[in-house]
């Protein structure tokens, strides 16, 4: 087993309890609040969604979707009931042009390349409607 399927299966055994997850969901729901607010049939995507936990909790704000470049990702979140999880490079994301009211990324740009993080960012601009929100959490440090 490749070393990010253990590390997925370790987040997906935490994910729901644990003190990291629990404070990036608190300070991205005033802004997730503040995109959906008026809006009807709120359609959302998070890019790098990994085990979709993050695409469930969206759903509390409209209707919800995420990839993950890694197949094992996807495929654990549908063994434990979650749907709308797909395998995708989010350099090249597989959605039309202005689909989305909401764009998600939480902690998935540092593990970039400058160039692919260049194009992650156009594929999340791309895809979001415009006036839109795009709403990434990146690391407070460089690793």
């Amino acid at each position: 087993m490749a070393p990010v399927d253990h590390l997925l299966q370790a987040t997906a055994r935490v994910e729901s309890r644990h003190f990291w997850f629990k404070g990036l969901r608190r300070f991205a729901t005033p802004l997730l609040l503040q995109a959906t607010h008026g809006i009807s049939d709120v359609r959302l995507l998070d890019c790098g969604c990994g085990t979709g936990a993050n695409v469930t909790w969206l759903r509390q704000y409209g209707r919800a979707w995420g990839f993950d470049l890694t197949a094992s990702g996807p495929e654990l979140g549908r063994s434990l009931g979650r749907h709308g999880l797909a395998r995708a490079s989010i350099t090249a994301i597989p959605f039309e042009t202005g689909s989305f009211d909401v764009v998600t990324s939480f902690d998935v740009l540092y593990s970039l390349s400058e160039r692919d993080e260049e194009a992650a960012v156009a594929e999340m601009y791309r895809v979001v409607k415009p006036g839109g929100y795009l709403i990434v959490n990146v690391a407070a440090m460089k690793a």
